[in-house]
């Protein structure tokens, strides 16, 4: 008796289990709208937890301070972010992704910059959020006059105000937050095309959140493989299947 119960599972599932996941406001991926989560990739981790039998709870941050939550273990995941060495340090990833964004280059529609190549950034004033990636031939760039900014609204209002030259920005995103906010006179002069999306996990979570990216990653392999994901992400307006 006394050795049958000393057989416990290194990680136990319960139906009460909770997994906290840290946003951005991001649409139309993930955002708050009347103090509700909402977006395609909070919709596809509700349905993957739902799965699972896990209770999400949802905390909205600045990226910067989402990223500081997840390396220190405050949060179990953050969506959603690109695959870069750095990150894996600190987090790890589901082998499938919850998305792919294209990232596009951003300028004033009076503006005469076009780009053959990104060399054609320098000397140029670059808008960026603090942290973000825009994929490896950007983010390993030197020399680059970067603005930075908190979000992307205020990157785009600054480029609208002619305070930068040009923006990098998840396409979806930008004609998103151009139209609900009211910001014109922009255009997109340049794809640096589509990168996986993932939900992130913390390493600093130890064996239970290791298990929990384990399940979620295959979960969402069915979701992928049932059409589920395809379907979210037409619901939101998004063209970005695998």
């Amino acid at each position: 008796m006394l050795a049958s119960s000393l057989l416990v599972p290194a990680v136990s599932h319960c139906a009460d289990e909770r997994m906290t996941v840290a946003i951005e406001s991001f649409p139309p991926y993930e955002y708050m709208k009347d103090g509700v989560t909402s977006g395609a990739n909070v919709e596809i981790i509700r349905e993957a937890c739902r799965r699972m039998d896990v209770i999400p709870h949802f905390m909205q941050f600045p990226w910067r301070r989402a990223l500081l939550e997840l390396r220190e273990g405050g949060v179990d995941v953050v969506s959603s972010g690109f695959r870069t060495m750095q990150r894996e340090v600190y987090a790890l990833y589901p082998k499938h992704p919850l998305a792919r964004e294209e990232v596009v280059v951003v300028t004033g529609a009076a503006n005469p910059h076009s780009l053959g190549s990104l060399n054609g950034l320098r000397g140029l004033r670059v808008g960026v959020v603090r942290q973000h990636s825009y994929g490896e031939e950007f983010d390993s760039m030197r020399g680059l006059d970067k603005d930075y900014s908190m979000d992307v609204v205020s990157q785009l209002r600054k480029l609208a105000r002619g305070r930068t030259d040009v923006a990098l920005v998840n396409r979806e995103v930008f004609e998103f937050q151009t139209r609900h906010h009211g910001i014109g006179g922009l255009r997109v002069v340049r794809s640096l095309g589509r990168t996986e999306l993932f939900a992130m996990f913390s390493r600093a979570g130890g064996n239970r959140v290791r298990s929990l990216c384990e399940r979620f990653d295959q979960v969402l392999g069915d979701m992928w493989a049932d059409g589920t994901v395809t379907a979210i992400h037409k619901r939101h307006g998004l063209e970005n299947g695998r």
